[in-house]
């Protein structure tokens, strides 16, 4: 039997949301990898914070409509993804919600295209992995909110 991605997400957020303390950030992950997408939400949830991952832009927009989502990952790998109208969307939606977008280190072009869209970092995807906990901890956890002002401007490439 086929698994349905959308179930699976909607059942594992589920599953986020009763673990996550109320008072805590969330984030929002914009990818069609699953297993990728597993490995950052259960990165979170094992440091107490949660990722809710989607699959569209629209969805992620509406998420980010929600004041709790305090910022956005986005895998340049997903298809068709136009990252300038992304992030305008997003900043549309959402204000001047973070985003970090990751994406191959051989696809320099998108990884161009994500900065001159505004992105507030971005990382090769292996990099990104690496730093996964530390970029979690300054984009969703409160306690870190006072240094991601300084260390969410500085452009990693």
């Amino acid at each position: 039997m086929p698994v349905n991605i959308d179930e699976y997400r909607r059942v594992m957020d589920q599953q986020d949301e009763s673990r996550v303390q109320p008072s805590l950030r969330r984030g929002v992950l914009l990818t069609h990898d699953l297993i990728f997408s597993t490995k950052v939400t259960s990165t979170a949830r094992a440091l107490g914070l949660a990722v809710t991952a989607a699959g569209d832009l629209m969805k992620v927009a509406e998420l980010c409509r929600d004041q709790r989502h305090s910022c956005v990952f986005i895998d340049l790998g997903v298809p068709d993804l136009d990252i300038t109208a992304a992030v305008a969307q997003l900043r549309r939606a959402a204000g001047a919600v973070p985003t970090v977008a990751y994406g191959s280190h051989v696809d320099t072009a998108r990884l161009d295209a994500a900065r001159a869209a505004g992105c507030d970092e971005v990382l090769p995807r292996s990099r990104f992995s690496a730093e996964l906990p530390a970029l979690l901890r300054r984009y969703l956890d409160t306690a870190e909110q006072g240094e991601q002002g300084e260390q969410g401007e500085q452009d990693h490439g």
